[in-house]
């Protein structure tokens, strides 16, 4: 999680750059930035080359600067998420060991572990869950797949 950290925080620190870039972009080329679409601006920045080659190659400068800048922005992402995802793969295992061990008698019988588990789920949808909220519950926000939780709910069942 420390690397996860230190990239979070390198992020933020690209997130204020790339800022920095669209708002020097905005200020030396606002004719370009007032543009509506994507084909307009580039259309403007081809026309520059044409009109004025120094003023071209900044405004090239800086879009190429912020097209890395935002690249790196998506790759820390996906980075950042996929050691989230671990770690929270790593303590659902967990959770789901400790409540295993808890009632070994539930998970000695395939008949009695399955039986367990649909009358766990239907006292949450009688809770009011939909069945997207108990799987984003169990599989995303980790409140249902706390061995607590699952605890409560085989007493509450029984």
């Amino acid at each position: 999680m420390a690397a996860a950290n230190q990239v979070n925080q390198y992020l933020g620190q690209a997130v204020n750059n790339h800022q920095a870039l669209s708002a020097q972009f905005v200020s030396l080329f606002p004719e370009i930035a007032a543009l509506k679409t994507i084909p307009e601006q580039i259309n403007a920045v081809a026309a520059l080359a044409q009109t004025d080659p120094q003023r071209h190659a900044a405004a090239v400068q800086l879009i190429t600067q912020g097209n890395q800048l935002a690249q790196t922005i998506q790759d820390g992402n996906l980075y950042v998420q996929s050691v989230n995802q671990k770690a929270f793969n790593s303590w659902a295992h967990e959770q789901d060991k400790a409540f295993e061990k808890s009632h070994p008698e539930v998970y000695a019988n395939p008949d009695i572990a399955d039986k367990a588990q649909r009358a766990a789920l239907q006292v949450l949808r009688e809770a009011g869950l939909s069945q997207q909220e108990i799987e984003h519950h169990w599989n995303t926000t980790g409140m249902l797949r706390d061995a607590r939780v699952q605890n409560m709910l085989l007493e509450n069942v029984r």
